[in-house]
């Protein structure tokens, strides 16, 4: 079992799409499915040919590399969205607006993302959380930390999703719970 830090999108702005596919997912879409691919060799060159200026290391890891049974950490710039386990194998999705994608089962969300500067973790975890990277490999116990302080996190909105009819209780009191009646 591996450890990773991936992020839903610059910001996390695809966190919720991903959330709700149950996936984690990365850019680069224009490559088109990665199975077509017998190396990093010929990836490179596809990314050139659609005009990509990265290389393609962090594509090619999170095909290769990130497993079924891998956990990961949604997390990108200073937030983290959620934690859950890779279920599946790669797929092609798409659905999505980052079509590369691993299924996950999303075991910890939060209402709002968490802010890793006002979380107990180690100087070493922020920034390795913090770097501008589409994927970190973590170490155990780094995850461990990590994982401890997101289970320990005081917020009773924790894995409630989106509700409608929740976001103005949730506005008067971050304590309150909503609960939804037909």
């Amino acid at each position: 079992m591996e450890y990773w830090k991936i992020a839903p999108g610059e910001h996390g702005f695809l966190w919720v799409e991903q959330r709700d596919a149950n996936c984690i997912a990365l850019g680069w879409s224009k490559v088109g499915d990665l199975k077509k691919y017998n190396s990093k060799e010929q990836l490179r060159e596809e990314f050139r040919k659609c005009g990509y200026h990265s290389k393609p290391n962090q594509l090619w890891k999170f095909y290769k590399e990130v497993l079924k049974g891998d956990k990961v950490v949604a997390s990108s710039g200073k937030l983290i969205f959620g934690i859950g386990t890779i279920v599946g194998d790669y797929e092609y999705n798409e659905n999505l607006a980052y079509k590369h994608s691993k299924p996950v089962r999303w075991e910890l969300t939060f209402w709002e993302p968490l802010n890793i500067e006002e979380l107990q973790l180690s100087n070493e975890v922020k920034k390795k959380l913090s770097l501008n990277r589409t994927i970190v490999k973590l170490k155990e116990e780094e995850w461990r930390e990590i994982e401890e302080i997101l289970t320990k996190n005081d917020n009773p909105l924790k894995n409630l999703f989106n509700w409608e009819g929740c976001a103005e209780l949730h506005k008067r009191s971050k304590k309150s719970l909503c609960f939804l009646v037909n």
